[in-house]
């Protein structure tokens, strides 16, 4: 009966370890994502930069102003847009992080109740042995006697 429980709570902090393992796994995809999207956002940052600061083309007629501004405001909102999807990859990172954090709390949790069981095991499995050491010694003095 022991032996089986014991077998199972092994069996359950595997699945749990596995869990972890998982976590760990998700949380290196995102924290990967997010410095993609954070360089991506910096590329249409700088990006937006270079063409605000190098707008100086001459007399320009009002057509090309309004394609320039219109280029520029395209420009600002493709910055915004990747600066978004940076911030949402960071709460991304720290929804895994949290979630690792859960896994590995619930593995240890695990362990321990596995460890408890196991103890017992011993427990119990060194009281038998007293019991049957003390019924030995019993016997030999009743011979003795």
């Amino acid at each position: 009966m022991n032996s089986q429980r014991i077998r199972r709570a092994e069996r359950i902090v595997e699945l749990r370890q596995t869990g972890v393992d998982e976590a760990q796994t998700a949380l290196a995809e995102a924290k990967r994502r997010a410095q993609e999207a954070e360089a991506t956002a910096a590329a249409a940052e700088a990006l937006w930069m270079n063409e605000t600061a190098a707008a100086d083309h001459g007399v320009p007629s009002s057509v090309d102003l309004a394609t320039l501004s219109a280029w520029l405001r395209s420009l600002r909102v493709q910055a915004d847009q990747a600066a978004a999807r940076a911030a949402e990859a960071t709460k991304a990172v720290q929804g895994c992080h949290d979630a690792l954090i859960a896994a590995r709390r619930e593995l240890r949790r695990i362990e321990l109740w596995r460890d408890g069981i196991a103890a017992a095991a011993r427990a119990e499995q060194d009281r038998m042995d007293r019991l049957a050491a003390d019924e030995v010694t019993a016997r030999a003095s009743r011979r003795f006697s």
